[in-house]
């Protein structure tokens, strides 16, 4: 896993670039690190993204009536991230050293005022936050998720953070899956089938969790480009959007000797919007979407609970994951 000159590219200069991600096609202004290829015949939601001053950003967001929805802070009172909400603007995000966006209602138009550092730093807000956002307000459903594709169908995980997510992820990509998305999966439905689309080519890694693979496990998940808390991996991800087959929550630890998948027949819509992203965004537009959405997982995906010991470690887990899709699939075509 080799750096690559990605690293310390900062934001400002370099050709427009096209691509897509959490089911959005997206023409930017300025070159962005992990934006996925947009693949010719798949059209997707458009979305513009303009870079801009953030001196003209704030101007624009000069407003008595914009209200705070979104504020985290460090333990020492230092702020994190600040979103902002307007009627007729949109959103602002806000995070120190990461960038200033703002997104217009509809989200169709993305303005972004980056600061002077690497670019793969200012990239983990645009995929993070805005990006998932802008494909909220184009009527997606953007969960608290990781995915792949395995045998051209989505596998998708959900759980609380440290639950395993994107350890699973990691060591099924590694051994030949291909990676969908690593922290948030963009669903919709389309002909009663739930899409499980690409997320950013973009992951963040424990540095733990990348020794226990093998170089050449290291070398598929793709080049590294940056280091914080975490290991920033520009990865390969899959090229469009897969029919969802298999979604599992993930309860780690549990109680319990052994690995175990247990079916949840007939999911309810709790389950799934207790993991939606971008919890602050609550229209009419999305409470169809997620009951639509509901209605299609109940009727045509899979769902499990995996409740995994602490005994197992991510590696076991991931080849148990492997061995349990194959079989629920080969079942469910037989």
């Amino acid at each position: 896993m080799a750096t690559t000159g990605s690293a310390t590219t900062e934001a400002g200069s370099g050709a427009p670039q096209s691509g897509r991600a959490f089911g959005l096609s997206i023409e930017a202004d300025y070159p962005v690190v992990g934006l996925g290829p947009a693949p010719d015949g798949v059209p997707g939601r458009r979305v513009e993204l303009r870079q801009t001053t953030a001196a003209d950003l704030e101007r624009a967001w000069r407003r008595p009536d914009r209200t705070v929805v979104t504020e985290r802070r460090f333990p020492d009172g230092r702020l994190f991230l600040q979103i902002d909400h307007h009627a007729e603007l949109g959103y602002r995000i806000y995070a120190p050293r990461f960038g200033r966006y703002s997104v217009s209602a509809d989200g169709t138009l993305i303005y972004a005022a980056l600061p002077q550092v690497a670019a793969w730093r200012h990239a983990r807000l645009l995929f993070a936050q805005v990006l998932p956002l802008a494909a909220t307000l184009q009527g997606l459903e953007p969960l608290h998720a990781s995915a792949v594709a395995l045998d051209g169908r989505g596998i998708a995980f959900v759980g609380h953070s440290g639950a395993g997510k994107t350890s699973v992820v990691t060591h099924l990509t590694s051994a030949g899956a291909a990676l969908l998305t690593d922290d948030v999966l963009s669903l919709d439905v389309e002909d009663g089938v739930v899409r499980a689309h690409p997320g950013a080519a973009f992951s963040n890694l424990d540095d733990s969790l990348v020794q226990l693979l093998t170089p050449i496990e290291r070398e598929r998940l793709g080049p590294l480009i940056g280091r914080s808390d975490k290991l920033h991996v520009e990865a390969k991800v899959d090229t469009e959007p897969r029919s969802l087959a298999a979604l599992y929550f993930l309860q780690r630890p549990a109680e319990i000797p052994t690995l175990t998948f247990e079916p949840i027949e007939a999911p309810s819509p709790g389950l799934l919007m207790g993991s939606a992203f971008i919890p602050y965004v609550r229209t009419s537009l999305r409470a169809v979407t997620q009951l639509t959405i509901c209605a299609a997982l109940a009727s045509s995906v899979a769902v499990f609970r995996a409740r995994v010991p602490s005994s197992v470690g991510s590696k076991e887990f991931a080849e148990g994951v492997r061995a349990h899709v194959r079989g629920t699939l080969e079942a469910s075509s037989a």
